[in-house]
């Protein structure tokens, strides 16, 4: 929004900038959004390209191994970034004065001639638009009446290790380990010190949670018991604090639907939650930050370098609106394919895992294994 000139307050929960997750998964398309807001940078400055995939088995077999080069629409660009890192280089385009930590939203509502925001104080705040970009269970979702995301059946740790002394995986490559059972692991370097991993199991949703982070890290390490390539030995070097556990969810939107009201509306998981599959979570959250900003600039009084004050609230619900259609055909088509890819490989039957493994070895194609982050938005 500050690229194209509409002042914005950003109100965060939190005491301070967050750093859980550890780290995110950024592919070409999420390249792009970062160059079109003008914060790619101190990503790539920090953290070496991926070059190469290996897709291997747990009992030490290789599956396959490709250059990314060989996929088509090239140059790629994947690198796994600290989200750390990617907060702060998205706080540098906000002003200081315009984000509020420690506020804790409790509603939200669209006006006659814009929206109010209720804290959990009772003060409240109008604006002409609120955007909820505040995760799968967003109190704006909430307050638009948005169903609550689906349980995908698996669950996911996820950590950052660290080495001192060179990392145990070949450096810019991505290592991806099948196992049996519902069980998978990834690994990928960060830079040369550090190594973003996972790990994945099948889960009923009854299953109690874990919440203490040496029962997290036991479990983690358990799934990968007397593996191959290292993935114990990853994760026992990874501090139990910083290991993270979640079930994987997902909502699909329909296409060509919108799902705001007035001047409200959504980013993000809190629009369209995607299982991790293929790494375009936080990919799709700034790819809708790119074309929310492009839909209200045109829009803003006075054009570039306006503000909202002067447009009408029925122009910019019509802008939100056209926003959210237009995600809503690309978020879809990425929850389905990712769905589908987690569903194949978290099930459990032995002829599937064979036939997963032999159509791996044989059949896949690598030109197509990048197509899904090939989408551009464009500049802002």
């Amino acid at each position: 929004m500050h690229k194209v000139g509409i002042p914005t307050v950003v109100l965060e929960r939190s005491d301070a900038l967050r750093e859980e997750g550890a780290a995110i998964g950024m592919w070409t398309n999420a390249f792009r959004a970062l160059d079109a807001i003008g914060v790619a940078e101190p990503c790539r400055a920090a953290h070496p390209l991926n070059t190469r995939i290996r897709i291997l088995r747990d009992s030490g077999a290789k599956l396959r191994e490709f250059g990314m080069d060989e996929c088509h629409g090239g140059p790629h660009e994947i690198r796994p970034v600290f989200r750390s890192g990617l907060l702060k280089a998205l706080e540098g385009g906000v002003h200081s004065e315009r984000m509020h930590f420690g506020v804790k939203v409790a509603d939200a509502r669209s006006t006659a001639d814009g929206a109010t925001v209720t804290l959990d104080d009772g003060r409240e705040l109008r604006s002409r638009a609120v955007i909820g970009a505040d995760g799968v269970r967003s109190v704006v979702g909430r307050s638009l009446n948005i169903p609550a995301p689906t349980y995908s059946g698996y669950i996911a740790y996820r950590g950052v290790a660290r080495f001192d002394d060179g990392l145990p995986v070949p450096e810019q490559t991505i290592s991806m380990v099948f196992g049996a059972g519902g069980r998978r692991a990834g690994m990928i370097p960060l830079d040369d010190r550090h190594v973003y991993w996972f790990t994945t199991a099948n889960r009923p949703a009854s299953d109690p949670p874990l919440r203490d982070p040496a029962a997290c890290k036991a479990d983690a390490l358990q799934l990968v018991r007397d593996w191959h390539w290292g993935v114990a030995s990853v994760i026992q070097q990874t501090d139990e604090a910083g290991i993270s556990r979640a079930c994987i969810m997902d909502r699909w939107m329909a296409p060509g639907r919108s799902v705001g009201e007035g001047a409200l509306s959504l980013v993000g998981d809190a629009l369209h939650p995607c299982t991790p599959n293929l790494g375009q979570g936080g990919c799709l959250a700034l790819e809708d930050a790119v074309v929310l900003a492009q839909a209200l600039r045109g829009v803003q009084g006075g054009g570039a370098g306006g503000t909202l004050r002067s447009a009408t609230a029925t122009a910019v619900a019509e802008a939100l609106r056209g926003y959210e259609r237009e995600r809503s055909v690309r978020a879809l088509r990425i929850a389905a394919q990712s769905w589908l890819f987690g569903f194949v490989l978290q099930m459990p039957f032995a002829p599937v895992v064979a036939a997963r493994d032999f159509y791996v070895k044989n059949l896949l194609m690598p030109q197509h294994f990048l197509s899904h982050t090939l989408f551009d938005v464009g500049s802002l």
